[in-house]
């Protein structure tokens, strides 16, 4: 096998950044400047040298693909689900890379979409664009006229469009720059929608008439601070409308009556009106049931209690909340569902998901009947589709390491179950698979739980190991069934999954210990289960790899400057890694709105913190393990430049000669490429690097 050829080597520009009067030089910052020509030119020479280093791998790569097709059922399908007199669904048909929409007769039993018309064809609209991602639909109330919005660059930018569903013509107005959401006024003569500042901020609410250019729209609500991002929906009983406000600390919702006089008038602004102030760290959710408020606040508890307040006692705000379930240090609520006479609440005991139903008694209290039965431990559960008011039963998607993905409906009264569907995995035995759950100290000695994926005839045996976090934003780390995590299982591998603190898995208060200045306990803690998996003797060391994405991604970088030579492989995925200098440019369209998560640089205590721990700016001369780097050349979140610039300077100050290979996708941003079977690509690739470090280095041969 002849040499790999050199990797590409990116141009030195120092700029030099003064900061709290200290001076740090970054020789890659010209990386930003998008629209240079040479900037272009630098990333197709990276994506080149990792298209020759997958060309090495070609073999893997195909046998890995073709084991994730394989695996992959026909048609993928979700299930139909009632939305007034009608049943929504979708499909991706045989063969077909993309899904298409139907509908049917609300009176329709079939489990199938295919059995209802369509009414659109992502598989046409394809045809046009290399990338199609729909942000979601919105029929009206008499369900003859569906919205919908489409980003076709992979930039979240969204063009909202209509479709008929009867005999007289569509609107045909298009109307740019639009975020996903969309509520109908309670007439159909308007619709509501949010449009993005030039930060790709969500940041106005407007009102357009329906056939009328949208140059004449209304402007109704306007968010003048950076750091809170604006959506709007209506109400799950569809009397209302809410604005939310959000940033990462706290929340502001306004409201409006569907059908009031002023959002029907042509020409008048709806008003709305503010329900609970903007307030320090309080945040809430807030729904409607016929005549109260369900609210979801976290004013008197961090892991969230949900209650109630009457209509007719609303000015009153917190004062006349009753409570539903309170939750505590153990439990944390985590969402709700509304209907008629039931209300659906999304709870984590120790970590453990549950749903627990209440009914509604003659006094309008509420009384537990029961909480839905699950047996797996490890899982996930999420609400589904539940669209209807006044629906007697609720849908769920349930999956587990071992469970591959189930659309379950639950009788809202008996708690009877049904399972409408279950995802066919080919070839795929849950009997050959063992899933646990341990705990670990960390070096602070907090119990830092893990979840293990690995087949049963690897058990007691020393595996290579990947292992997975996130560990930001508070959000759970997925562990429910993976396709691609059963490949890797399947290659020999212990899956590891890192619940660390600034995730979600343990509630608010874990959150909070991985947050602001506090936020290095995440990588630690990941550091401390590395550490663990070793002495425990379920791998070697050196025989781990690391596997993160977004604020992931920074996790692994973080965690493997920690102690590189500790580690087999690092992959991020459109990794964070460049945080002091993202979080010091507030024109960025995040940053603003990220001070509520990591802290305002502009505060020393702040600065101090992130250079301690952003990758970019630890990197320091020396050997580091093998590193597959990807991202998104329409990056919003995190953009292009940061992988790029860390690869470079990585490259630069690495001492040994393992690789480092980067892909920038140029059709793509944050989530990659779309398509059923070409979203299978890169993964593929992943799985070969992977398999190729641990088990066949000599692949990788480089000069």
């Amino acid at each position: 096998m002849t040499d790999l050829p050199l990797p590409p080597r990116c141009p030195k520009k120092v700029k030099t950044i003064l900061e709290h009067g200290e001076t740090r030089e970054d020789p890659y910052f010209w990386l930003r400047e998008k629209e240079n020509p040479e900037v272009e030119k630098y990333v197709r020479e990276e994506n080149a040298y990792y298209a020759t280093v997958m060309d090495r791998l070609k073999d893997l790569k195909t046998d890995y693909f073709e084991k994730l097709k394989s695996r992959m059922e026909p048609e993928a399908i979700e299930v139909p689900y009632r939305h007034g007199p009608f049943r929504y669904g979708a499909y991706i048909p045989e063969g077909k890379e993309y899904a298409v929409y139907t509908r049917s007769k609300e009176e329709s039993r079939s489990l199938h979409p295919a059995d209802g018309v369509v009414w659109l064809d992502l598989n046409e609209v394809a045809k046009a664009h290399d990338y199609v991602s729909l942000g979601g639909f919105t029929p009206n109330d008499a369900h003859d006229l569906i919205a919908y919005t489409l980003d076709v660059e992979g930039n979240e930018i969204y063009r909202l469009h209509f479709i008929s569903t009867d005999a007289r013509p569509a609107p045909s107005e298009i109307i740019e720059n639009v975020e996903g959401d969309i509520v109908y006024s309670k007439n159909g003569q308007y619709i509501f929608y949010v449009r993005l500042n030039d930060q790709h901020r969500p940041y106005q609410v407007w009102r357009h008439a329906l056939r009328t250019p949208s140059t004449e729209d209304l402007l109704i609500f306007e968010e003048k601070d950076p750091r809170f991002f604006t959506s709007i929906q209506s109400s799950t009983d569809g009397e209302w409308i809410f604005i939310h406000l959000s940033s990462a600390e706290s929340t502001e919702v306004r409201y409006a009556r569907r059908g009031s006089e002023k959002n029907e008038a042509g020409g008048e602004s709806p008003l709305f009106t503010v329900f609970l102030t903007r307030k320090g760290s309080h945040e809430y959710e807030l729904d409607a049931q016929a005549d109260r408020f369900i609210v979801l606040t976290n004013q008197d508890e961090p892991n969230f209690s949900l209650g109630s307040i009457p209509l007719t006692e609303i000015e009153n705000g917190m004062k006349s909340w009753k409570p539903i379930v309170i939750g505590d240090a153990r439990t944390d609520v985590r969402g709700f569902t509304v209907f008629k006479n039931h209300i659906a609440v999304l709870f984590a005991f120790d970590g453990v998901l549950g749903v627990r139903i209440f009914s509604q008694g003659e006094s309008r209290g509420e009384k537990a009947t029961y909480d839905l039965p699950f047996t797996e431990t490890i899982r996930d559960v999420s609400f589904s589709a539940n669209e209807e008011f006044n629906a007697k039963t609720i849908r769920l998607k349930y999956s587990s390491p071992r469970t591959p993905t189930q659309t379950i409906e639950y009788d809202l009264s008996s708690g009877h179950r049904e399972v409408l569907h279950e995802r066919i995995v080919h070839g795929f035995r849950p009997e050959d698979y063992a899933v646990e759950r341990i705990e670990i100290s960390a070096a602070d000695g907090t119990k830092i739980p893990v979840s293990l994926i690995f087949r049963e005839i690897d058990r007691g045996k020393k595996l290579p190991t990947l292992l997975y976090g996130y560990g930001s934003y508070g959000m759970v780390t997925p562990t429910g069934f993976s396709l691609l995590r059963s490949v890797i299982v399947d290659d020999g591998f212990l899956y590891a999954v890192a619940h660390v603190r600034g995730s979600g898995d343990l509630g608010q208060r874990w959150y909070k210990e991985g947050k602001f200045l506090k936020k290095k306990n995440t990588f630690t803690d990941f550091h401390d289960v590395a550490k663990a998996l070793v002495t425990s003797g379920r791998t070697g060391a050196g025989n781990i790899t690391l596997h993160g994405g977004s604020a992931g991604g920074l996790l692994v970088a973080a965690t493997m400057n920690l102690e590189p030579s500790f580690f087999r492989g690092v992959i991020a995925e459109v990794p964070f890694v460049d945080v002091l200098s993202t979080m010091s440019d507030e024109t960025l369209p995040l940053t603003p709105t990220e001070w509520d998560e990591w802290g305002d640089p502009r505060q020393l205590e702040f600065f101090r913190a992130m250079r301690e721990y952003s990758p970019y700016d630890q990197l320091k001369a020396g050997e580091y393990p093998y590193l597959l780097v990807n991202g998104g050349w329409n990056d919003p979140r995190v953009t292009y430049w940061e992988p790029t610039k860390w690869v470079a300077k990585l490259r630069d100050l690495r001492t040994d000669d393992r690789l480092t290979i980067l892909d920038i996708e140029m059709g793509a941003g944050h989530f990659g490429v779309t398509g059923r079977f070409a979203a299978l690509e890169k993964p593929a690739e992943m799985i070969a690097f992977l398999h190729a470090i641990h088990f066949e280095r000599e692949r990788l041969n480089e000069n």
